[in-house]
């Protein structure tokens, strides 16, 4: 896994952008959503031949609310590791269990999200119709000589061609679609730390929750908290609040938000550090109560518009407007990134 920068809006744990580059940032093109990811709750077992141990992740989306759950289970061979993560409203992480040393969770929902995101592209790239077209069990075979791209606001990660994906998908009795995925990568792949070619198992099932935001009444006692918007390579930052509910988050961030407005600005377009970067942020209006919606975008694409964070910008903590073409954005670390606008969209 490849560190990308930043970290900011988590929940686009689920989704991917294909068929993109540096010189189409962000275009239409790369907002791709297909049938499969309607499917908003993926178990998930990772696991290579002739390697001991597994990873293990059971998680659940919603796009709306920007909340999301991730189950995670690790067994090295001799060791077991257990924990959950929880994201709410895509801005504040709270955390149970000892996964990873603590404050070093946003990696480790990288690997997952980078994981699960593989998923769902193989099975867009092998299963076009989508989920509704699976009926008994689904033999597949396919083949691409081309590599694939994933990405999430922080990561990348890289499936070199030629690849291969051979295995089964089946419509169990639930409803549920259960998988059980062979990949053979043409090369080492960025999502390996390692030189052998990445050829992992991956077994589990989606399906379609119609409840699937955190409760409001859900105890955060025992659990640690962190903000989402951190450092590049750095752990993440205690939130040094106590929220003794999901609900509690929620006022929260209301509250940083509440009664910003937009100060007479028009924050829309591709921001970057330097615009000759292939990586930035697209802003574009997210409706008519004057907030915008935050997008990271990279050489594989831009993050899902549904999913990205939401924000007035003008009196948001998180944001420091320096001018019409410049802003900072701040991490509770004191951490300041620095972008300037390239392009204005229109919009």
């Amino acid at each position: 896994m490849n560190a990308i920068l930043r970290f900011s809006v988590a929940a686009i744990l689920f989704t991917a952008a294909a068929g993109c580059n540096a010189e189409t940032i962000c275009s239409e093109s790369c907002e791709v959503s297909t049938s499969w990811r309607e499917l908003n709750a993926i178990t998930l077992q990772v696991s290579f031949p002739g390697a001991p141990g597994y990873a293990e992740w059971d998680g659940i989306f919603d796009n709306a609310s920007n909340d999301f759950r991730l189950d995670s289970e690790m067994f090295d061979g001799a060791a077991m590791r257990k924990g959950t993560i929880l994201m709410v409203g895509g801005l504040v992480m709270a955390v149970q269990g000892k996964m990873v040393k603590p404050g070093l969770e946003p990696r480790l929902l990288d690997g997952a999200a980078l994981s699960q995101q593989l998923v769902y592209r193989l099975l867009d790239a092998a299963l076009p119709g989508g989920p509704d077209a699976i009926e008994g069990v689904r033999q597949i075979e396919y083949a691409s000589a081309d590599d694939m791209i994933l990405a999430t606001s922080t990561a990348e990660g890289l499936v070199a061609a030629p690849w291969r994906v051979t295995g089964k998908v089946s419509k169990l009795v639930s409803g549920a679609i259960g998988y059980d995925l062979q990949l053979a990568s043409g090369g080492p792949s960025v999502l390996a730390d390692s030189d052998d070619n990445y050829n992992p198992h991956l077994v589990g099932r989606l399906s379609r929750q119609a409840v699937a935001a955190l409760d409001g009444s859900m105890s955060l006692a025992g659990w640690r908290t962190y903000s989402a918007d951190a450092p590049a390579d750095e752990g993440a930052a205690a939130t040094g609040k106590t929220y003794r509910t999901i609900a509690d988050v929620r006022k929260t961030l209301a509250g940083e938000d509440a009664g910003a407005g937009a100060a007479g600005r028009d924050f829309s377009g591709i921001w970057k550090e330097q615009c000759e970067d292939e990586f930035g942020l697209r802003i574009e209006h997210a409706g008519d109560d004057g907030r915008y919606v935050i997008a990271f975008c990279g050489p594989g694409g831009c993050e899902n518009f549904d999913l990205a964070r939401r924000s007035f910008i003008a009196g948001d903590s998180n944001y420091e407007v320096i001018g019409d073409n410049e802003i900072v954005q701040t991490g509770n670390q004191g951490g300041r990134q620095r972008y300037l606008r390239c392009m204005s969209t229109g919009n």
